[in-house]
């Protein structure tokens, strides 16, 4: 659903599928997507600290760091495209959804 009404959204002219709700489910359905990642997540079985071995340097502050640089870019004074800015906005947003911090309050 995501993949698909993003394409209708791409393919359909820029304010009416701003304005038109059933284009604009693709962001939602992503957030659900990130939703689905921590419940899946929580319910796997927890592996022995000793034997998790890490194959991406990437950690999940960078993810952070690179998601927040991102929805920054919408502040930014020169006006970037926004048929680019919008998938990269939800995605990041998603990112940042699934990137729950256990410490919050």
């Amino acid at each position: 659903m995501t993949i698909i009404g993003f394409i209708a959204f791409i393919l359909i002219l820029d304010k009416f599928a701003f304005n038109f709700m059933f284009l604009r489910l693709w962001q939602f359905s992503t957030g659900f997507m990130a939703l689905f990642w921590i419940k899946l997540n929580k319910n796997l079985p927890k592996e022995k600290e000793d034997t998790v071995s890490k194959n991406s340097p990437i950690t999940q502050t960078d993810f952070i760091s690179i998601s927040l640089t991102i929805i920054g870019s919408c502040l930014l004074p020169r006006k970037l495209d926004v048929m680019v800015l919008r998938p990269m906005v939800t995605v990041a947003t998603a990112v940042l959804i699934g990137c729950e911090s256990k410490n919050v309050f």
